[in-house]
Order: C-alpha cells, then structure tokens, then sequence
C-alpha cells in the first residue's frame, strides 16, 4: 500500500468558524477538514498555522496522505467541502516526513476601518520591525509561545477605500502578536499611549495594549521552499462564492484579489 502525502492550500471565512483547531462543541476548520478528509480516507489535517476565532485565511496550508494522489485527493476534498465556507485553492505532492509548520515565512494583512492618520499609523508600526522579545505583545502562553524572541521580515502600509491595509510578513508569530501590535499603534494614534510605551514593552516592561478585533485580520500566504501549488479552483469561482457574504463582510473585497495573482 503506498501512501501519498498532500499539501493543500485552503481559504476559509473567519466569522463562520471558532478557530483552524478543533474544539469541543464548537465548529471549527479543523473538524470539518478531518471530518471530510477522513470520508475521503485521508489522515486527519497538520495546519502549517493556526488561526483564531474570527479570523480568515486565503492561503492556509495543511498536510495529510491517502492512498489517492494528489490531484485526486484535492479533487474529491473539493466535493465533501461543498456548502461549508472552506475552499482549497491548490494542492502539491511532498515527501513522507515534510513539517508543514517549518515555512520560511508567513504574510498577514490587518484592515484598519478607523480614523487614524495613514503617515502616523505608518510610522509607528514600523517600529515593530526587525528582531524584537515579543512577550508584552502576545497572550501568555508559555507551552505555545517557548521562545519569544521572533523577527518581523517586513512591514507595509496601504490606503483602502475607508480605512488602511497593514501587511506583516515575519517567520511565525506569537498566540495574538499581530492583533496586540496593530491595537498598541491604534493606541498611539487615538493618544491613549506613546511610542516611548512601545519601546520600552519591547524592552520587557509590562504595559498595557489594545488587542484588535479578529475579524478584519486574513492570513494571506504561507511560504515555502522549492513548493509550488497547482491550481485546483478558478479564482474567479471562489470569489463568485465570497459574493454571496460582501455585505455581512465588507473588508473581503479587498483581499480577494490575491487570488487572481
């Protein structure tokens, strides 16, 4: 019996899920991935990140193995998932022992629907650059988060019609890193705190931030080494889908052009 291993690139809506991880009496993408996998006879679901309650991914990442190959299995996934606000967007055959949380890197994208100045905000987030102790910036969680010492790769900012888009891209982050850094420049911008407030939480003082809602944050990318997705889905049927909840989800325009790169 040979045994086929699966990287499947998946997007999810955000609001109809309580997270990537299954938890008990509560729906989440992990059930419903190893419930429908496992109807395809497929092993349950290694997610290369875990994503909260509430928030999106349009490019997710699990791993699992069958006796299918590859573009097979991805094929009937796609079946089992019909009705459920998951879709998969790409498939790619690896090899037995690949670690689908071992990606170079990880791109996220805030959407910030506030009064804040676009050169203020900018300027504030970019402190976060660079190798930083994040624990101040993260929800403690000492067997989740062993080393807190991480690198941001990169930060931007862009004007969105009503508001601004905010993309950080670093190897992994911390349980709540991304939502605490945007509410802690939020802070600065309303002036309920200082830059000097994020310097020295980043220099290991405890202070206090705003933790941004989950809603309005999208996992965009997981990146790899010599991995390259085939095409499993048009772009154009995913959005089709994605239409049918604009108007409960105003922020989803803006991102569902990154399907069509």
């Amino acid at each position: 019996m040979k045994l086929y291993w699966t990287l499947i690139r998946i997007a999810y809506l955000g609001k109809s899920y309580h997270g990537s991880q299954i938890q008990p009496n509560v729906e989440t993408v992990g059930r419903i991935l190893t419930e429908k996998l496992a109807e395809c006879g497929a092993s349950n679901p290694q997610f290369a990140s875990r994503t909260d309650k509430g928030v999106s991914a349009i490019a997710n990442v699990i791993l699992t193995s069958s006796e299918m190959k590859s573009e097979l299995l991805a094929g009937k996934l796609t079946e089992k998932l019909s009705g459920h606000d998951v879709w998969i967007n790409g498939f790619c055959e690896v090899k037995e022992h690949f670690n689908p949380r071992k990606a170079t890197s990880r791109l996220y994208r805030y959407l910030i629907y506030e009064d804040v100045d676009y050169k203020e905000f900018n300027k504030v987030i970019q402190i976060f650059k660079g190798k930083h102790n994040f624990e101040n910036f993260a929800k403690k969680d000492k067997r989740n988060n062993p080393n807190p010492e991480l690198e941001i790769f990169s930060i931007s900012v862009k004007k969105i019609r009503n508001g601004l888009a905010c993309d950080i891209e670093g190897r992994s982050f911390l349980w709540h890193q991304i939502r605490t850094m945007i509410g802690a420049t939020s802070d600065v911008c309303r002036g309920a705190r200082t830059i000097k407030d994020i310097e020295k939480a980043l220099k290991g003082e405890h202070i206090y931030f705003t933790v941004s809602k989950p809603h309005f944050l999208t996992l965009l990318k997981v990146n790899y080494e010599d991995i390259h997705f085939e095409k499993l889905r048009t772009p154009r049927e995913v959005i089709k889908k994605h239409k049918l909840v604009l108007a409960e989800t105003a922020f989803w325009h803006n991102i569902v052009n990154y399907l069509e790169k």
